[in-house]
């Protein structure tokens, strides 16, 4: 089995969605990213708020994606990892 990546496209959803990432819902009207590719022959398209689809971006080899679950990770340690440290 095989992925192939089509396209990534940030969109204005037309209804809600569960964001692949964090598991949250991405609400009617919300801007997030659309990722569309082929898998065992199967054309998907999922759905991540722009924060997790960076997150995975970064921090997310070939291997992270078979057998993620969404919400593995919340938004909340997303966000945390995402935002630089302060030097207060």
């Amino acid at each position: 089995m095989e992925y192939h990546h089509i396209r990534d496209k940030t969109i204005i959803t037309r209804k809600a969605h569960q964001c692949w990432i964090c598991g949250e819902t991405i609400e009617k009207g919300e801007s997030c990213v659309s990722r569309t590719g082929v898998y065992d022959n199967c054309i998907f398209t999922f759905y991540m708020h722009a924060l997790c689809e960076r997150y995975a971006d970064r921090h997310f080899d070939i291997y992270d994606w078979e057998g993620w679950e969404p919400g593995e990770l919340s938004r909340e340690e997303i966000n945390k990892a995402m935002t630089p440290a302060s030097n207060d």
